[in-house]
């Protein structure tokens, strides 16, 4: 594939295409803050939109992601991005990396498994988050990455949608509580879909 060109970071993310995630500057602080002196390996990593605006705070980000045209790649990148697969990234490369990041990852077995490969150092997380104890369903990474992702920060600057959370944590063993919501979910759904809707007189 051509490498698409290198695009300058917009002072302001108002206008950037092909970003999920919602930047604003105290958040974009914090996660530089938290990130400090650590190597990163960015996976679904996009455009390059995050790997630029964290790289120009002095965090050393590896930005590696499918590229896919939900990303608006090809109007060009804002950072260099390696081509391949969220698992293919970390079993090529974690070993030399200190933190995992991941922002919107796809509704897909990638970030779960990726994450499992990654092991017991941190994993940072932005997106969609499912939780069905809230009735709240997101549109990224799987049940089972859920079940077993276990934060241990919450970055409070983020302002995303409702679904939407950024996390610092690590996996952990699958959640009897994830477990046990989601199937009480899923049986009041059942439930709910037997009965016709009552239609008014």
């Amino acid at each position: 594939m051509q490498m698409a060109r290198l695009l300058p970071t917009p002072e302001s993310s108002t206008h950037v295409r092909g970003l999920f995630w919602r930047p604003n500057e105290a958040f974009i602080a914090d996660l530089a803050a938290a990130l400090e002196g650590q190597k990163v390996l960015e996976v679904f990593a996009g455009n390059g939109y995050l790997a630029s605006v964290l790289t120009r705070r002095g965090v050393e980000v590896l930005a590696t992601s499918l590229l896919s045209g939900m990303d608006a790649h090809s109007e060009g990148l804002y950072h260099p991005v390696v081509e391949c697969d969220a698992v293919s990234a970390v079993q090529a490369l974690g070993a030399g990396y200190d933190v995992l990041l991941m922002s919107w990852p796809t509704v897909t077995e990638q970030a779960f498994l990726a994450a499992c490969l990654w092991g017991d150092k941190p994993i940072c997380f932005i997106g969609e988050v499912t939780c069905y104890a809230t009735a709240r369903l997101g549109g990224c990474a799987t049940d089972r990455f859920f079940e077993c992702f276990e934060p241990e920060r919450t970055f409070a600057s983020y302002h995303g949608y409702d679904t939407e959370k950024a996390f610092i944590g690590k996996m952990a063993a699958p959640s009897a509580h994830f477990k046990q919501a989601r199937l009480a979910w899923e049986r009041s759904a059942s439930i709910k879909s037997n009965f016709p809707r009552l239609q008014a007189d």
